[in-house]
């Protein structure tokens, strides 16, 4: 094998030493050196922040000031990995995380309320956690997994709940579990902005979902949202 070849991108000449494949791993017969991945790698996470950008100015349109409300984690990937590159929870670094034997992802989106017990499936519940820790955790309520966390990281995830929620974990009631259907969102991003202000003059919602049950389901009025503190966001 050569020892120099010449990169896709950049037409360098090079080591095969500085090539690597599509994941970023050393790779002499790698069609890109790592520089130039590195670059196309961030070009893409730029381009995706836009996209969100332009999710979140449409969002708004819909749901107003409750907007984090509604804004399903799955169209928020970059965004969510701009919040750290480690785990919340045990600390372990993304990059030196082993995954579970029954589960290969090594990053896994962790609803901290969970769904199963009527927490948002929103980007205001959602973190990016290891893989082990969102399976050891499972359907816990936070106040529950919390006990299970090392002091450091029980503290820093109590911090990072209270400034997503904008209340304490605490303050969470249960109810129904959420459903995780997003179709009546992504019809909605599909449209442009112009579109969207045309058949939204104002907000549709005037308040964020309830998971309580309703009337007409055999439930009582639902209890009031806790208030969210100074720091947080609606």
């Amino acid at each position: 094998m050569p020892k120099t070849k010449k990169c896709h991108c950049c037409s360098r000449t090079l080591s095969v030493e500085k090539f690597v494949d599509i994941s970023g791993a050393p790779n002499p017969k790698g069609r890109y050196c790592q520089a130039c991945h590195l670059r196309k790698v961030e070009q893409k996470h730029r381009a995706a922040l836009a996209r969100e950008q332009s999710c979140i100015r449409k969002l708004k349109i819909v749901y107003g000031k409750y907007w984090r409300h509604y804004a399903a984690p799955e169209h928020f990937h970059a965004t969510l990995q701009d919040e750290r590159d480690f785990c919340p929870y045990c600390g372990t670094r993304f990059d030196d995380v082993i995954p579970d034997p029954f589960n290969e992802s090594p990053v896994h989106i962790d609803h901290m309320d969970p769904l199963d017990k009527g927490g948002e499936h929103s980007i205001r519940n959602v973190v990016l956690c290891c893989g082990p820790c969102n399976i050891k955790k499972g359907k816990r309520s936070f106040m529950q997994w919390l006990e299970m966390l090392e002091p450091p990281c029980r503290d820093l995830a109590k911090t990072l709940y209270v400034e997503k929620h904008g209340h304490p974990p605490e303050a969470f009631v249960e109810g129904c579990p959420t459903a995780r259907n997003a179709y009546e969102l992504e019809l909605a991003l599909y449209q442009s902005e112009a579109a969207l202000k045309k058949q939204y003059p104002q907000p549709k919602v005037n308040g964020p979902p309830s998971n309580q049950p309703t009337p007409s389901q055999g439930g009582d009025a639902p209890p009031e949202e806790p208030k969210e503190t100074s720091g947080g966001q609606a």
